[in-house]
């Protein structure tokens, strides 16, 4: 995604297609892209990294996977949140 950024995640044991964050109100279907990993991988094990301040708030939130063809590990997607409250985007994954 590129403006407002988005990010989906499906699992792969049930398939549940679950937003990251608060990717839902920005979740336009015509600009989702599948990632893939250099290697071709299409499936992933993916982690998110919130950065909070002192107050737990949220800052950015950065999505890491980690190719389970390769292994290869890389930032797929982080954007800034610029708005309060944001804890609850933690929750959000």
């Amino acid at each position: 995604m590129t403006e407002d950024q988005a990010m989906r995640r499906t699992c792969l044991g049930c398939g549940l297609a679950e937003f990251i964050g608060d990717s839902d109100e920005h979740w336009d279907p015509d600009d989702a892209e599948e990632c893939e990993c250099t290697c071709g991988g299409e499936e992933f094990a993916a982690a998110l990294g919130p950065s909070c301040l002192p107050d737990g708030e949220v800052r950015w939130l950065t999505v890491g996977l980690r190719c389970l063809k390769c292994g290869l590990c890389g930032v797929y997607e982080d954007w800034k949140i610029d708005y309060l409250p944001s804890r609850h985007l933690i929750t959000r994954a």
